[in-house]
């Protein structure tokens, strides 16, 4: 893969899960930009590809249990680049999963306009620990599941169900003071409250204007400035 990007880029993904034995031999052709073909007689070929690399692990906790290299580290630690989680930019999980909507639409030869207000209100509240791999795994199940022309709630999978309700309960349990004989249910309205309470909160933080939440939660500003009055929100 080397000698094939020749003098452009290659993309290491993953780099974190990398064998310690290859992580060696990965050091050597970054260190000497030379590397020797397989069955070769010491016949070496230049190495001059720009080289990125990426990884979801913290390879400073790898390095320090001696998982990960520190002079591979160092190598390829030159400008690193922290790229924010989906739940950092929640304003991104819309228009994403918009795409991804497309994308698995067209391949199945689904009708599917997008999604109910229900559907988007609770893709923006998820936390996404797996990131825009798991927005694009959700999106696509729910994609095969969508017997209608809307994305309805029962086509997400089970699973981001039970773990959002189990977050949402929590979080209003935890709200009520946790007592005995509280409610333990969160409703869908009540989700749907939560998740435009979040964008209002989000866009006023930087001194947005309301048609950016709407966006954000990829309703009109009509319906946004309703739901706000029904929900007593500000």
């Amino acid at each position: 893969m080397f000698e094939a990007a020749g003098k452009g880029t290659l993309f290491l993904d993953e780099i974190g899960d990398l064998p310690l034995h290859l992580q060696g031999k990965l050091l050597r052709v970054l260190q000497e930009k030379e590397l020797q073909r397989l069955g070769s007689s010491g016949k070496t070929v230049p190495v001059e590809a720009r080289i990125i690399a990426a990884t979801h692990l913290d390879l400073q906790e790898r390095v320090a249990a001696g998982l990960f290299r520190l002079d591979l580290y160092y190598r390829l630690h030159v400008i690193p680049i922290r790229l924010p989680s989906l739940r950092e930019r929640r304003e991104d999980i819309l228009p994403l999963a918009n795409d991804f909507l497309a994308t698995y639409a067209k391949k199945l030869g689904k009708a599917i306009c997008g999604f109910s207000q229900d559907t988007r209100s609770l893709l923006f509240c998820h936390d996404w620990p797996g990131n825009v791999r798991e927005l694009a795994n959700v999106i696509g199940y729910a994609v095969n599941m969508e017997a209608t022309a809307w994305v309805q709630v029962g086509s997400l999978p089970a699973q981001m169900m039970q773990l959002q309700a189990a977050a949402a309960t929590e979080k209003a349990w935890t709200e009520n003071g946790g007592g005995a004989g509280q409610k333990q249910i969160v409703t869908l309205k009540e989700l749907e409250r939560s998740a435009i309470a979040r964008a209002m909160q989000e866009v006023r933080q930087r001194n947005g204007r309301k048609e950016e939440a709407a966006a954000l939660l990829g309703i009109s500003r009509a319906t946004l400035f309703r739901k706000v009055r029904e929900y007593g929100l500000s």
